[in-house]
Protein backbone atom coordinates (compact mmCIF):
# COMPACT_ATOMS: atom_id res chain seq x y z
CA UNK A 1 0.00 0.00 0.00
CA UNK A 2 1.14 3.61 -0.85
CA UNK A 3 1.08 5.36 2.11
CA UNK A 4 0.45 8.33 -0.08
CA UNK A 5 -2.91 7.12 -1.10
CA UNK A 6 -5.63 9.11 -0.91
CA UNK A 7 -7.30 6.49 1.59
CA UNK A 8 -4.15 6.96 3.67
CA UNK A 9 -3.92 10.65 3.79
CA UNK A 10 -7.89 10.70 4.72
CA UNK A 11 -7.21 8.40 7.46
CA UNK A 12 -9.44 5.67 5.62
CA UNK A 13 -7.55 2.35 5.80
CA UNK A 14 -9.52 -1.21 5.20
CA UNK A 15 -8.64 -1.26 9.15
CA UNK A 16 -10.55 1.43 10.21
CA UNK A 17 -13.22 0.77 7.68
CA UNK A 18 -13.67 -3.11 8.28
CA UNK A 19 -15.04 -2.31 12.10
CA UNK A 20 -17.99 -1.03 10.73
CA UNK A 21 -19.94 -2.42 8.06
CA UNK A 22 -20.39 -1.29 4.19
CA UNK A 23 -22.33 -0.74 1.88
CA UNK A 24 -22.86 -3.31 -0.61
CA UNK A 25 -19.63 -3.41 -2.86
CA UNK A 26 -17.61 -1.36 -0.21
CA UNK A 27 -14.80 -3.43 -0.29
CA UNK A 28 -13.81 -3.03 -4.21
CA UNK A 29 -14.07 0.57 -3.26
CA UNK A 30 -12.17 0.21 -0.43
CA UNK A 31 -9.53 -2.29 -2.80
CA UNK A 32 -9.37 0.81 -5.37
CA UNK A 33 -8.21 3.59 -3.26
CA UNK A 34 -6.12 1.03 -1.37
CA UNK A 35 -3.80 1.16 -4.65
CA UNK A 36 -4.04 5.23 -4.74
CA UNK A 37 -6.92 4.85 -7.39
CA UNK A 38 -9.23 7.40 -6.53
CA UNK A 39 -11.93 7.67 -8.84
CA UNK A 40 -13.65 11.05 -9.76
CA UNK A 41 -17.33 10.00 -8.74
CA UNK A 42 -18.94 7.08 -6.89
CA UNK A 43 -22.53 5.95 -7.48
CA UNK A 44 -24.73 4.91 -5.17
CA UNK A 45 -27.70 2.80 -6.16
CA UNK A 46 -30.30 3.32 -3.54
CA UNK A 47 -32.78 0.78 -3.29
CA UNK A 48 -33.70 -2.92 -4.62
CA UNK A 49 -33.17 -2.73 -8.30
CA UNK A 50 -29.41 -2.89 -9.16
CA UNK A 51 -29.83 -4.17 -12.73
CA UNK A 52 -29.11 -0.74 -14.24
CA UNK A 53 -25.05 0.00 -13.19
CA UNK A 54 -23.21 3.12 -14.31
CA UNK A 55 -20.15 2.53 -16.25
CA UNK A 56 -16.65 4.12 -15.59
CA UNK A 57 -17.33 4.31 -11.91
CA UNK A 58 -17.48 2.46 -9.16
CA UNK A 59 -20.75 1.37 -7.56
CA UNK A 60 -22.40 0.81 -3.82
CA UNK A 61 -25.63 0.27 -3.09
CA UNK A 62 -28.14 -0.23 -0.45
CA UNK A 63 -31.16 -1.52 -0.10
CA UNK A 64 -34.24 -0.24 0.53
CA UNK A 65 -35.06 -1.83 4.10
CA UNK A 66 -31.29 -0.92 5.21
CA UNK A 67 -30.76 1.93 7.42
CA UNK A 68 -27.83 4.63 5.98
CA UNK A 69 -26.87 5.13 9.24
CA UNK A 70 -25.92 2.09 10.37
CA UNK A 71 -23.08 1.99 7.34
CA UNK A 72 -19.79 3.44 6.99
CA UNK A 73 -19.85 5.69 4.11
CA UNK A 74 -16.51 6.98 4.98
CA UNK A 75 -14.60 5.16 2.33
CA UNK A 76 -16.38 7.98 -0.18
CA UNK A 77 -14.30 10.93 2.09
CA UNK A 78 -13.28 13.73 -0.36
CA UNK A 79 -15.09 11.86 -3.55
CA UNK A 80 -18.23 13.48 -5.49
CA UNK A 81 -21.49 10.85 -4.79
CA UNK A 82 -23.83 10.62 -6.86
CA UNK A 83 -26.90 8.73 -5.25
CA UNK A 84 -29.31 7.40 -7.24
CA UNK A 85 -33.29 6.76 -6.42
CA UNK A 86 -34.05 3.13 -6.83
CA UNK A 87 -36.92 3.34 -4.23
CA UNK A 88 -35.03 3.48 -0.99
CA UNK A 89 -38.20 5.06 1.07
CA UNK A 90 -35.13 7.47 2.62
CA UNK A 91 -33.67 8.54 -0.17
CA UNK A 92 -32.96 12.07 1.30
CA UNK A 93 -31.63 10.47 4.60
CA UNK A 94 -29.27 8.28 2.59
CA UNK A 95 -27.69 11.25 0.94
CA UNK A 96 -27.65 12.86 4.21
CA UNK A 97 -25.57 9.40 5.86
CA UNK A 98 -23.38 10.00 3.05
CA UNK A 99 -22.73 13.82 3.16
CA UNK A 100 -20.60 13.26 6.26
CA UNK A 101 -18.16 12.09 3.77
CA UNK A 102 -18.57 12.62 0.16
CA UNK A 103 -18.70 16.37 -1.06
CA UNK A 104 -20.31 17.25 -3.23
CA UNK A 105 -22.90 14.23 -2.74
CA UNK A 106 -25.71 14.68 -5.92
CA UNK A 107 -29.21 13.09 -5.45
CA UNK A 108 -31.19 11.83 -8.62
CA UNK A 109 -34.52 11.04 -8.60
CA UNK A 110 -36.73 8.40 -11.15
CA UNK A 111 -33.63 7.34 -12.34
CA UNK A 112 -35.16 4.34 -14.11
CA UNK A 113 -38.37 6.24 -15.58
CA UNK A 114 -36.72 6.27 -19.00
CA UNK A 115 -33.95 4.17 -20.21
CA UNK A 116 -31.37 7.24 -19.45
CA UNK A 117 -28.77 7.41 -16.62
CA UNK A 118 -29.18 9.97 -14.47
CA UNK A 119 -26.46 12.34 -15.56
CA UNK A 120 -27.78 12.42 -18.82
CA UNK A 121 -30.43 16.01 -19.60
CA UNK A 122 -33.47 15.95 -18.12
CA UNK A 123 -33.05 14.24 -15.02
CA UNK A 124 -34.10 15.57 -12.11
CA UNK A 125 -31.49 16.12 -9.48
CA UNK A 126 -29.93 18.44 -6.30
CA UNK A 127 -26.94 18.77 -4.14
CA UNK A 128 -28.24 17.46 -0.75
CA UNK A 129 -27.56 20.64 1.01
CA UNK A 130 -30.10 22.12 -1.30
CA UNK A 131 -32.37 19.31 -0.52
CA UNK A 132 -32.03 20.11 3.27
CA UNK A 133 -32.49 23.61 3.35
CA UNK A 134 -35.15 23.51 1.14
CA UNK A 135 -37.15 21.02 3.56
CA UNK A 136 -35.56 23.02 6.32
CA UNK A 137 -37.88 25.99 5.17
CA UNK A 138 -41.23 24.04 4.95
CA UNK A 139 -40.96 22.74 8.39
CA UNK A 140 -40.06 26.48 9.64
CA UNK A 141 -36.57 26.02 10.58
CA UNK A 142 -35.90 22.61 11.94
CA UNK A 143 -33.22 20.88 10.08
CA UNK A 144 -34.33 17.58 8.62
CA UNK A 145 -33.50 14.25 10.85
CA UNK A 146 -30.59 13.37 8.73
CA UNK A 147 -29.29 16.99 8.68
CA UNK A 148 -27.73 19.56 11.40
CA UNK A 149 -26.19 22.46 11.81
CA UNK A 150 -22.54 20.75 12.09
CA UNK A 151 -22.99 19.07 8.98
CA UNK A 152 -24.03 21.86 7.22
CA UNK A 153 -21.04 23.89 7.96
CA UNK A 154 -18.96 20.75 7.41
CA UNK A 155 -20.35 20.10 4.34
CA UNK A 156 -20.05 23.55 2.88
CA UNK A 157 -15.97 23.84 3.75
CA UNK A 158 -15.53 20.20 1.94
CA UNK A 159 -17.46 21.58 -1.10
CA UNK A 160 -15.61 24.97 -1.21
CA UNK A 161 -12.75 23.05 -1.10
CA UNK A 162 -13.99 20.30 -3.95
CA UNK A 163 -14.30 23.62 -5.99
CA UNK A 164 -11.21 25.32 -5.11
CA UNK A 165 -9.67 22.00 -6.25
CA UNK A 166 -11.40 22.23 -9.40
CA UNK A 167 -10.73 25.60 -9.86
CA UNK A 168 -7.33 25.26 -9.42
CA UNK A 169 -6.59 22.18 -12.03
CA UNK A 170 -8.86 24.25 -14.75
CA UNK A 171 -6.42 27.24 -14.31
CA UNK A 172 -3.71 24.89 -14.62
CA UNK A 173 -4.59 23.10 -17.75
CA UNK A 174 -5.30 27.16 -19.45
CA UNK A 175 -1.77 28.15 -17.99
CA UNK A 176 -0.08 24.77 -19.66
CA UNK A 177 -2.71 25.60 -23.21
CA UNK A 178 -1.63 28.77 -23.70
CA UNK A 179 2.72 27.82 -22.93
CA UNK A 180 1.05 24.94 -25.79
CA UNK A 181 2.59 22.49 -23.03
CA UNK A 182 0.57 19.02 -21.84
CA UNK A 183 -0.29 19.84 -18.15
CA UNK A 184 -0.98 16.98 -16.08
CA UNK A 185 -3.10 17.65 -13.21
CA UNK A 186 -4.34 14.66 -12.03
CA UNK A 187 -7.76 13.33 -12.71
CA UNK A 188 -10.58 14.91 -12.84
CA UNK A 189 -12.92 14.74 -10.14
CA UNK A 190 -15.57 16.93 -12.01
CA UNK A 191 -19.44 15.46 -12.21
CA UNK A 192 -22.71 17.32 -12.95
CA UNK A 193 -23.88 19.18 -9.86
Amino acid sequence: MDPMSAMHRDGVTARTVSLARLPSFGRRLVDLRERGDDPPRVWVLAGDDWRRRPHGAPMLAIRSHEDPRRLDWSIVRRIPVHVVGRGHPALSAVAGAIAWHGAPTVVHWLADEIDAWPDEPGRQQADVASIARGERVLARGVWPSWWSDALELDYADRLRAYCAELLARAEARAAGASLGEHVDVGDQRGGAL
